[in-house]
C-alpha cells in the first residue's frame, strides 16, 4: 500500500498521459434541490480516477504498469509456451495425459491473450487507465441527466454543461441544472375494451405503487406495468404480456403541473381477445432424464396430479402438497413460483422444471419434470478457524442420506474437531499458550413439513413448514476444566416470506456436565461465589430446559454493495416445564435427579442497516439489544444454606471481541463501569470472562473496497454488559438508567480485508476511545492516541482476526 501512495503521490502524470489529452478531475451536479446530486450522479456514463488523500495511486500504477508493458514480449513468449506444449501433445501416445496437455495449453494461451488485452498485473489488477474529458460523452451525461429528471416528473427540467481547466492536464466538469417544479399524478385510467379483463383491472387499482396525488415517478411505473402483468397472470391469462400494456401520460391538465396516467391494453390481434385459460391435467414426472426423455414410465394419480416414474421413490401425497397446482384450477403465475420454490427446498431434486402446453383448446397441460439428487452423500472439511481466539485447525466429516423414509426426510451426521486460542479463566495460566480442544458431534433429522398430528402437519407448506430433531455431543477440553454438553432439540421452521425465516424450538434440552475442575479453578470459582458471584453453580451437573422464538428478516447480501435490512428478534423461555411443579417443591430442592435446574427468560433485538455510498464503499450499522434474568424465589436448601436463582452460563451476555467491540478481548468487557485488577504496567488484567445480563451494543462500519481483493474498514463500536442486581464480586456492575450511558465503552479502528469472494478474512485494530474502567471524568481517553503512540498506551489497542463481516 505504501509502494502505491508513493506512486501516487511522486509520479508526473502529465508526462505520461496523452499530451492532447486531459485527465477529468471531478464532475460536480449543481442546482439540484428536488431530487439529490447523488440520483444524477449515478447516471454518468463514467467516473473520474479514484483518489486518495489528493493522489491518484491507481492512475499511477496504471501509468507505471504500461511503462514497463511489452506486448510483444508477451506475444513472443506465448509462441514459445504454444509451441512447447505443442511438441509435448505430439509426442504424448497416452490419450488422458494428452487431454490434459490440450487443456493446459488452452488456459495458458488464455492468459496470454488477457494479458495482451488488459495489461500485465499492475495495470489490470491494481491500476485505472487514464479517463480523459470526453465531449461527445459529456453532452450524452447531460442528455441523461435531463432524462433522469424527466423520469422522476421534471418536465421542464434544463442543463447545460461547462468546464474549467486545472493545469495543462486536468479538467472538471460541471452539470448544471435547472429541475423546475414536479408534476404530481392526477388521475388514473384503465382501459380495455373486454369487460372481464375492466373487472380485475378495477381490483388491482388499489395495489399500483404509483397512486393519485403522488409525484410522478417512471421507476414506480414500471413497476406497476409488472404489477399488473403478474395479477393477470394470476388471474388465469396465460399468454397475456406486458408488451400488452401500453402507458400514455397526459400533461394537457387544465392545472399546471398536473398529469393523467392512461393504461391501455391492447388486444394479441384485431380478431382476438384476451381469455382465461384453466388447467386440465397436472403430469409430473419425478425421474426425468434429458438423454431417455421418452422412457416409458408408470403412471398413479394422487390429488389430481398424474405421477409418472420409472421406479417409485417419494410419497406421492406428499409431493402433493408441495405442488398448489391442480385440475380445473384458473392459471396462476404464483402457483407456478410457489412449485419451483416448494420443490427446491426439499434437497431432493437436481433440477425443477415446470411448462405448459396451451396446443390443447381444452385447457392447459401443466408439466412438472425433476430428476434427483444422489441419495448418499459425503463431505469432508479441513482449515484454519476463527471465531473469539487466536486461529487454530479444524477438521470435519459430514454425511447426509436423503428420503430416509420415502417422505423426504434428510438425516445428517456431522463430526467436528477443533482448537483454538482462548484467554484463560485463572491468572496462573497466563505464562503460556492456552488452547481450547473441543469436538462436536450431531445427528440430525428433517422432516419437509410440521410433524403435528392430524392434518396440521401439511397446513404450511406453502410457507417451506420443517420440522428438524437434532441430538447433538459438546465436549470442551481447556486447562482448567472439562466440561461435556448433551442437547436434544426440536425445531419448527416456516418461511413467511422469501426473505424472511421463522424458528419455533418446542424443546430444548442440555445436559450439561463437568467431569474435570483443577484446584486453581475451583479456588477461583470460590472466590468469586464468596463475593457473590454465582458462577460456580454454572459448572455443576445441571439440565437446561427452554423453549425458543427466533425471527430473521434480511435482505442484505454481503457480496454486494447494495442497500438492504437486517433484522433478528429472539425469545426464550427456561425452565418452563418446570412451572408444573410448585413453587414449594422449587424454592426447597437445590436439584432434581441429582441435576441443577435454571428458570430463566431471555430477549435479544438485532437491527442492521447497510447503505452504499460510491460504486466501492458501503457504510453498515448495527444496534443489538438484550435481557436475561432467572425468575422464581431463592431456594432455601434443608441445611439453611440460601441458593439463588441464576442464569446457565451460556445464557449470558459477553461483548468485546472480533464480532462486537472490537477494541476489547472477546468476552472481557464490562459489566457496567466495573475496574477490572490492574496490573504493573497500568494495564487492566483482561483474563477472565466478564457476563452480564443485560446488553446494548451499536457499531458503525465504512466499508471501502480498494483493489479487486483488498478493501479497508473504518468502524466505531460501542457496548457493554450489565447485571440486573448487584454483584458484590464485581461493583458498579449494575445496571442504572441515570449511569449507563456514561459507561458505554467505545472503541475506533481500521481493517484490512482480503476477499477471495468464497472467503473473506480480516484483520481489525481497535482502539479504546472511552473506557468505562476507568474513574467518572477521566474516562475518554482518545487523546492518548498521537503520531508517537498510534496505538495508545499499553493495552489500549486490540488486534482481532475474523473470518466473514464481523456484522
Amino acid at each position: 500500500m505504501a509502494f502505491i501512495f508513493l506512486l501516487g503521490s511522486c509520479a508526473r502524470i502529465s508526462k505520461r498521459i496523452d499530451p492532447d489529452k486531459r485527465l477529468l478531475r471531478s464532475q460536480k451536479i449543481s442546482g439540484a434541490k428536488v431530487l439529490s446530486p447523488e440520483v444524477y450522479r449515478e447516471v454518468l456514463d463514467e467516473q473520474p480516477n479514484r483518489r486518495i488523500f489528493g493522489t491518484t495511486p491507481y492512475l499511477s500504477a496504471y501509468l507505471s504498469g504500461k511503462k514497463r508493458f511489452k506486448p510483444d514480449a508477451v506475444a513472443r513468449k506465448k509462441a514459445e509456451v504454444l509451441s512447447r506444449y505443442d511438441q509435448k501433445i505430439s509426442l504424448e501416445t497416452d490419450s488422458l495425459k494428452r487431454r490434459s496437455l490440450e487443456n493446459q495449453k488452452i488456459s495458458k494461451a488464455d492468459h496470454y491473450d488477457m494479458v495482451l488485452r488488459e495489461g500485465n498485473t499492475l495495470m489490470r489488477v491494481i491500476g485505472e487507465p487514464p479517463v480523459y474529458l470526453d465531449t461527445l460523452k459529456a453532452e450524452a451525461n447531460r442528455m441523461r441527466i435531463l432524462n433522469k429528471a424527466y423520469r422522476k416528473g421534471l418536465f421542464h427540467a434544463q442543463a447545460k454543461t461547462s468546464t474549467t481547466s486545472i493545469g495543462k492536464s486536468w479538467v472538471k466538469v460541471k452539470y448544471q441544472i435547472d429541475e423546475g417544479r414536479r408534476s404530481v399524478v392526477d388521475a388514473i385510467v384503465f382501459e380495455s375494451g373486454q369487460a372481464s379483463l375492466d373487472s380485475v383491472l378495477l381490483s388491482l387499482k388499489s395495489g399500483l405503487a404509483l397512486q393519485q396525488g403522488m409525484f410522478y415517478d417512471e421507476d414506480l411505473l414500471l413497476a406497476d406495468r409488472d404489477y399488473i402483468e403478474k395479477t393477470l397472470k394470476n388471474s388465469g391469462y396465460f399468454r397475456f404480456r406486458k408488451q400488452y400494456i401500453k402507458v400514455t401520460l397526459d400533461t394537457f391538465n387544465t392545472e399546471p403541473f398536473l398529469l393523467d396516467i392512461y393504461y391501455r391494453i391492447e388486444t394479441p390481434d384485431q380478431d382476438s381477445l384476451h381469455r382465461k385459460f384453466d388447467i386440465r391435467n397436472v403430469y409430473f414426472t419425478t425421474d426425468f432424464d434429458p438423454q431417455r426423455p421418452a422412457l416409458r414410465r408408470t403412471i398413479k394419480q394422487e390429488s389430481g396430479i398424474l405421477y409418472q416414474y420409472e421406479k417409485r421413490r417419494y410419497s406421492e401425497k406428499l409431493l402433493s402438497t408441495k405442488v398448489p397446482i391442480r385440475p380445473g384450477q384458473l392459471y396462476s403465475l404464483d402457483r407456478v413460483q410457489a412449485t419451483q420454490r416448494n420443490l427446491n427446498n426439499l434437497d431432493a431434486f437436481r433440477f425443477v422444471n415446470v411448462f405448459y402446453n396451451d396446443t390443447a383448446s381444452q385447457g392447459l397441460l401443466s408439466y412438472i419434470q425433476t430428476s434427483s439428487l444422489p441419495r448418499f452423500e459425503t463431505s469432508e472439511e479441513v482449515g484454519i478457524g476463527v471465531s473469539q481466539g487466536l486461529p487454530g485447525p479444524f477438521g470435519s466429516l459430514g454425511f447426509k442420506a436423503r428420503n430416509l423414509f420415502r417422505g423426504f426426510e434428510v438425516l445428517d451426521m456431522n463430526i467436528r474437531a477443533s482448537v483454538e486460542g482462548q484467554a484463560a479463566f485463572t491468572s496462573d495460566l497466563q505464562s503460556y499458550a492456552n488452547y481450547s480442544t473441543e469436538v462436536i458431534g450431531t445427528l440430525g433429522l428433517t422432516f419437509p413439513h410440521l410433524v403435528l398430528p392430524g392434518p396440521l402437519r401439511y397446513k404450511l407448506s406453502r410457507y417451506n413448514a420443517k420440522t428438524r430433531m437434532l441430538v447433538s455431543y459438546n465436549y470442551n477440553i481447556r486447562p482448567e476444566f472439562q466440561r461435556s454438553n448433551l442437547k436434544a432439540a426440536m425445531v419448527y421452521t416456516i418461511q413467511p416470506t422469501p426473505r424472511s425465516v421463522l424458528n419455533f424450538s418446542i424443546l430444548d434440552l442440555t445436559l450439561v456436565n463437568t467431569t474435570r475442575k483443577t484446584e486453581a479453578f475451583r479456588d477461583f470459582l470460590d472466590t468469586l461465589q464468596e463475593r457473590g458471584n454465582p458462577l460456580i453453580f454454572s459448572f455443576n451437573r445441571s439440565i437446561i430446559s427452554s423453549i425458543k422464538l427466533d425471527f430473521v428478516y434480511n435482505t442484505f447480501n454481503p457480496m454486494l454493495y447494495r442497500k438492504g435490512v437486517y433484522v433478528r428478534v429472539f425469545a426464550e423461555s427456561g425452565g418452563t416445564m418446570l412451572n408444573l411443579l410448585s413453587d414449594e417443591f422449587l424454592s426447597s430442592n437445590d436439584t432434581i435427579f441429582g441435576l441443577e435446574f435454571y428458570r430463566f427468560y431471555k430477549l435479544q433485538a438485532d437491527a442492521r442497516y447497510y447503505q452504499p455510498i460510491t460504486r466501492s464503499s458501503l457504510l453498515a450499522m448495527r444496534i443489538c439489544g438484550g435481557y436475561a434474568s432467572p425468575y422464581g424465589q431463592d431456594r432455601l436448601l434443608a441445611d439453611g444454606t440460601v441458593r439463588p436463582n441464576v442464569l446457565p452460563y451460556e445464557k449470558f451476555f459477553f461483548t468485546g471481541g472480533s464480532a462486537s467491540n472490537r477494541a476489547w478481548r472477546p468476552r472481557r468487557l464490562g459489566p457496567g463501569g466495573f475496574t477490572p485488577e490492574q496490573l504493573s504496567d497500568g494495564s487492566f488484567n483482561y483474563n477472565f470472562e466478564q457476563p452480564g445480563e443485560v446488553l446494548l451494543e451499536a457499531n458503525a462500519e465504512l466499508r471501502v473496497k480498494v483493489f479487486r481483493l483488498i478493501a479497508l474498514a473504518f468502524f466505531v463500536d460501542a457496548s457493554n454488559v450489565w447485571m440486573i442486581r448487584a454483584d458484590r464480586s464485581r461493583p458498579r456492575a449494575r445496571f442504572q438508567p441515570d449511569l449507563f450511558l456514561d459507561q458505554m465503552a467505545i472503541g475506533a479502528g481500521l481493517g484490512l480485508r482480503l476477499d477471495f469472494s468464497f472467503l473473506l478474512f480480516r484483520i481489525d485494530i481497535g482502539t479504546k476511545v472511552k473506557d468505562p474502567a476507568l474513574p467518572a471524568g477521566e474516562r475518554w481517553i482518545g487523546d492518548q492516541v498521537n503520531w508517537r503512540r498510534p496505538f495508545g498506551v499499553r493495552g489500549q489497542s486490540n488486534v482481532n482476526i475474523g473470518i466473514g463481516y464481523p456484522f
